[in-house]
């Protein structure tokens, strides 16, 4: 891959980042692992110090809220009836309760049994529908309620679940505290998340984002330039396994207890907020094109979308679709070149 001049943030669906650029003197960089995933900081100017805070910020999420952690608030939830929490996990748990109700159930919390059911990176298990609406009515998103500091559930089984929102939470928040300490450009890289703020180095109008192809994942579809943003993907060959010719995903529908199928390959979502982007973009695929679409127009969230259809089509919201172009050789399983269409129309 060339060296170009000015940075170029590649996003991955498969929950990883690829940066081409030249070295970036003057961007020192941070990688390391947490939540799961490979982490990558780059911040201009930055000091070690600087670099350590969005690290032991990161890894404070990760203590607070993992599902599998002994350890974190979470688990304590999961594993009590009613628990007492600190504020930033009352806050996060308070945010995702109005997400849900405000998507309609689209975004869930609460499908912490459901999602270990499946097993999707492990044992590959597909449920049998007794199995699966054995669980399903511990699965709801008012399964627990909230005092100033306490979370008490109302039944033992339910098990919360923040995994389609927190990374992006924490891409935010690390962006914020970076701000905080002076920094004004910087890229941080969190699974299927990334966090942007000022330029690139090289740039005056933000950074370069590519997004990798739904059909091709080993491809680019399209790239657009964005700054003050977080964009998060979520797709269904980011953690998947196929039997018998169907492939079992880690997008998992509230209604039925079983992955997605709405007729989305993957969804990105840019926004400010980066728990609004990351909880977004599971919501959406669950919610499919149309549904989508008509969330957009009502304004519930300051967001903009690019959805890949089962067919083919790359369809993007008013706000965006102007910013995007296509990759060269950018296609379908079929061969037929990508198209941008505008969601709006689905």
């Amino acid at each position: 891959m060339k060296k170009t001049a000015a940075l170029c943030c590649i996003l991955l669906l498969s929950l990883s980042f690829c940066l081409v650029s030249c070295e970036q003197r003057n961007y020192p960089s941070d990688d390391f692992f947490a939540m799961d995933t490979y982490i990558s900081v780059k911040a201009a100017n930055a000091s070690t110090e600087d670099l350590k805070a969005v690290q032991d910020l990161i890894k404070s999420a990760e203590k607070t809220f993992s599902r599998t952690d002994s350890e974190s608030e979470i688990y304590k939830i999961n594993h009590g009836d009613s628990v007492t929490v600190s504020k930033e996990c009352a806050s996060l748990l308070s945010r995702a309760a109005l997400a849900a109700s405000d998507t309609n159930g689209a975004f869930d919390p609460c499908l912490g049994l459901i999602s270990r059911l499946w097993d999707i990176t492990g044992e590959k298990h597909i449920p049998a529908d007794n199995e699966i609406a054995a669980l399903l009515p511990y699965c709801s998103y008012d399964s627990f309620t909230l005092g100033r500091q306490s979370v008490t559930k109302k039944y033992t089984q339910t098990e919360i679940d923040l995994g389609a929102a927190v990374k992006g939470y924490a891409a935010g928040e690390a962006l914020r505290v970076l701000r905080e300490r002076g920094i004004s450009d910087a890229m941080i890289s969190l699974g299927g998340n990334i966090a942007v703020c000022g330029n690139a180095e090289g740039r005056s109008d933000g950074w370069r984002i590519g997004v990798r192809s739904p059909y091709f994942p080993d491809t680019l579809a399209l790239q657009f330039v964005c700054t003050d943003r977080v964009i998060a993907v979520s797709g269904d060959y980011e953690r998947y396994f196929e039997k018998d010719g169907v492939r079992y995903h880690h997008i998992f529908d509230p209604n039925t207890g079983k992955p997605a199928r709405t007729g989305l390959r993957s969804t990105v979502v840019i926004a400010k907020d980066g728990f609004v982007s990351d909880m977004l973009s599971t919501a959406l695929f669950v919610m499919g094109a149309r549904k989508s679409a008509d969330f957009y127009m009502s304004g519930c969230y300051d967001f903009e979308a690019i959805l890949f259809t089962d067919d083919g089509k790359v369809l993007a919201t008013d706000g965006i679709i102007d910013a995007l172009f296509l990759a060269d050789g950018a296609a379908t399983q079929d061969g037929t070149p990508l198209e941008i269409l505008p969601l709006s129309k689905e």
